[in-house]
């Protein structure tokens, strides 16, 4: 397990150099790389959310219900720990299926949950498709609280951990099937 970790980790750091011609490309469905993503829950706060992942065939599946009872709101999918520097990227794309909920991409900076972190919601639909959304678009959030606008290149440059999460705070079921994400 701990190699798998560190393969992941030096594949994050060898495709991140300052080159812009070569995209960041997280696959969770050829390459597999989701294997060590983890399941986050807002049993963290005392909510009662779930949520679970799953590598299939072709994609990273994640699926599970949100509940607003105990202060609850939310379920995200996050990637290890890993410093990435995005600063030399100007789009987020991912290609994606899902229902019941909007979702969002969390960059976050800083290993403590109530710290700023950078998201960006979409909406998937039934059928595969791709967005491409500029980074300059994400905005700054504290507790679910929007405090700003646009990353900076050095908050980019000091990301340290890529996720997904409902973003609605809707109460019932949903699931997000990921082919990839992808950073140009």
């Amino acid at each position: 397990m701990k190699f798998i970790t560190l393969t992941f980790a030096a594949a994050l750091l060898m495709l991140n150099s300052n080159d812009t011609t070569q995209p960041l490309r997280i696959d969770f469905g050829q390459q597999k790389d989701g294997q060590n993503w983890m399941i986050i829950v807002d049993g963290v706060m005392g909510g009662l959310s779930r949520g679970r992942k799953e590598l299939r065939e072709n994609s990273m599946y994640f699926s599970g219900t949100v509940s607003l009872e105990n202060n609850g709101g939310f379920s995200s999918c996050k990637a290890p720990y890993v410093r990435t520097d995005l600063s030399s990227y100007s789009t987020f794309i991912i290609r994606c299926k899902g229902q019941g909920q909007a979702f969002a991409l969390t960059l976050d900076n800083d290993r403590r949950w109530y710290q700023p972190y950078f998201k960006k919601e979409f909406t998937p639909t039934e059928e595969w498709q791709t967005f491409e959304i500029p980074l300059t678009e994400f905005d700054l959030y504290r507790i679910g609280r929007k405090l700003g606008t646009g990353p900076s290149d050095e908050a980019l440059a000091s990301t340290i951990r890529i996720g997904i999460t409902t973003n609605s705070k809707k109460e019932g079921p949903f699931d997000l099937e990921v082919d990839y994400i992808e950073f140009r």
